[in-house]
């Protein structure tokens, strides 16, 4: 029997009797007595309570009121988890160092050694492209507490799409709003909920508002847009616009040609 098979019948035949002799065990789980000393002083390192008594009726038991189900995990599961633990760390994103040494520390305990020696090695060969996570870790004592009574979400309330089209929604300096020719399911592939809101306009057209910090950011995600489209405003947006679409005509003038002629500049909020 392998040392995590054998960790796990013993900590099943702990969980289901009182006391219960190292003769007694050693037999059920097939192993010699030197190996069940070492094998409980394994489940004591991992944190569970393990109690002896010497004597004619001794032996050793968990505590009373104590159980925990075994942890099963496949070889790839347990590879997952270490790596998961191990990123997670750089990232900043662990609640408490310790708790994460912790952690790994019991899985490694309980993997075999050719598992545990393959995931160690795995580990030394992880390169990041980002710079470990310097944000203080957070309070898992203080995640514990955040969850209370809360009220009832509006009646069909999506918080997915609340969530996805909120940046929509950002309080940049400028309000777009377009009609776009073009079925909602068509413009909703080019502009994501994160990007604009929609809504049906009528006669073919979806109306698309948007926030946007740059006009000029704005033109040139519009001419990306690729459908037939009318500014409903800012006014602005129209001389923005303009001026990208004389960039795009210059650039495709050839050298030595007079570049496209300029067209007369509008004042905002002329027709």
């Amino acid at each position: 029997m392998g040392t995590t098979a054998r960790l796990l019948a013993l900590l099943d035949l702990l969980q289901d009797r009182g006391w219960v002799s190292g003769d007694e065990i050693a037999r059920r789980i097939e192993a010699e007595p030197r190996t069940v000393r070492r094998d409980l002083a394994r489940l004591a390192d991992l944190g569970l309570p393990v109690e002896s008594r010497r004597g004619r009726h001794g032996g050793y038991r968990l505590r009373p009121g104590f159980r925990m189900p075994p942890l099963m995990l496949t070889d790839d599961e347990a590879a997952a988890v270490v790596l998961a633990l191990v990123t997670a760390q750089h990232l900043g994103l662990a609640t408490a160092a310790p708790a994460v040494d912790g952690a790994l520390t019991k899985i490694r305990k309980v993997l075999p050694a050719a598992l545990r020696d393959r995931t160690r090695s795995l580990e030394s060969s992880l390169g990041f492209t980002s710079s470990p996570g310097d944000a203080p870790g957070l309070d898992a004592a203080v995640l514990r507490c955040l969850g209370g009574p809360t009220p009832p979400p509006p009646s069909g309330f999506d918080p997915v799409t609340a969530v996805a089209s909120s940046p929509a929604q950002a309080p940049w300096r400028w309000q777009v709003e377009i009609r776009v020719q073009a079925s909602t399911g068509l413009v909703r592939e080019r502009l994501p909920a994160w990007v604009a809101t929609l809504s049906e306009g009528g006669d073919g057209f979806v109306r698309a508002v948007f926030r946007a910090e740059s006009l000029e950011g704005a033109a040139r995600m519009l001419a990306a847009l690729g459908l037939p489209f009318t500014v409903v405003g800012p006014d602005e947006l129209r001389l923005a616009l303009a001026t990208h679409a004389r960039a795009l005509l210059a650039a495709t003038d050839r050298p030595g040609e007079p570049a496209a002629p300029e067209p007369p500049s509008r004042a905002p909020g002329s027709p």
